[in-house]
């Protein structure tokens, strides 16, 4: 016989945006994961510019999804209206960190939304 714990689940909906610097590096979220909880994220979304750039710059920038110190790099938009979804959803246990890269020569405005449940068992 089986034995499924009992999970104590809230949701998470986690968006921030913040204003990234003309050649500047930022952290948009840094999100510990604690108190015997473990995240299971199963929607993210982001923003990217698309206006035109000096030297190619939107060539080379990117975000950086960083779950538990592994990092995803991402060089494209995930609309924030049809967020990417994940099944099985993609699960943290320590960290969920997002940073963006601008190489352009002007600040931009960068959104991310990261979606899913804090789940942990619940204890009877």
């Amino acid at each position: 016989m089986s034995v499924t714990p009992s999970l104590e689940c809230l949701e998470l909906h986690e968006y921030q945006y913040i204003t990234v610097g003309a050649g500047a590096t930022e952290f948009i979220i840094d999100y510990p994961v604690s108190g015997g909880f473990v995240v299971f994220i199963e929607k993210i979304a982001c923003d990217l510019p698309y206006e035109e750039t000096t030297s190619g710059a939107i060539a080379k920038m990117y975000h950086e999804f960083i779950v538990d110190g592994n990092p995803t790099k991402i060089k494209y938009e995930i609309p924030i209206n049809k967020p990417r979804e994940y099944n099985p959803p993609i699960v943290a246990a320590s960290t969920i960190k997002w940073r963006f890269y601008n190489a352009d020569s002007k600040a931009h405005v960068i959104g991310v939304l990261i979606a899913g449940r804090l789940c942990k068992p619940k204890v009877s």
